[in-house]
């Protein structure tokens, strides 16, 4: 809808002067501000200290064997998991590679033995041998059926597909 133009706001004219504020009185107390900043820290003279060290270390470790515990899945498989999400899978007529389970792993930057590894090499450091030596104990448990996984930068995808 256009509403025309509106035509020329013309000249206002002087507004005049302002005049004297007054007095505004004190401004008060303003308070307590609290503590100045602390100073940054000084840089420490140590690269690590012992016990920085084993804390570090304790802390990676702790990951490791949750993560293992997390891979450990296709050993122990947790059956309802597996068998809801082939449930889907029929019911949606099968379809080739099918996502029946996923892991997320958050690897860390160093393993509690200082290397950096990157995922396939990681859940291999934590189980201790390749995640394939483990894909045939979960396969197994599926007759008529064949996996296969991938891996991306943060987990392991176990997919299914009709033998």
């Amino acid at each position: 809808m256009n509403t025309g133009p509106t035509g020329d706001i013309g000249y206002t004219g002087y507004t005049g002067p302002t005049g004297d504020t007054g007095y505004t009185g004190d401004t008060g107390d303003t308070g307590i501000t609290g503590p100045a900043p602390a100073p940054a820290p000084a840089p420490s003279p140590y690269i690590i200290t012992l016990d920085d060290l084993i804390s570090t270390v304790n802390t990676i470790s702790e990951k490791e064997a949750q993560d293992k515990q997390a891979l450990s899945i296709l050993v122990t498989p947790d059956s309802n998991t597996i068998t809801n999400n082939l449930f889907q899978w029929a019911k949606l007529g099968f379809p080739a590679v099918y996502p029946i389970l996923s892991i997320s792993i958050n690897v860390p930057a160093k393993c509690s033995d200082g290397e950096t590894r990157g995922l396939y090499d990681y859940m291999t450091y934590v189980l201790g041998h390749p995640i394939s030596d483990d894909v045939p104990l979960l396969q197994a448990k599926l007759p008529g059926m064949k996996l296969s996984y991938s891996l991306d930068y943060t987990s392991i995808t176990f997919h299914v597909e009709k033998a």
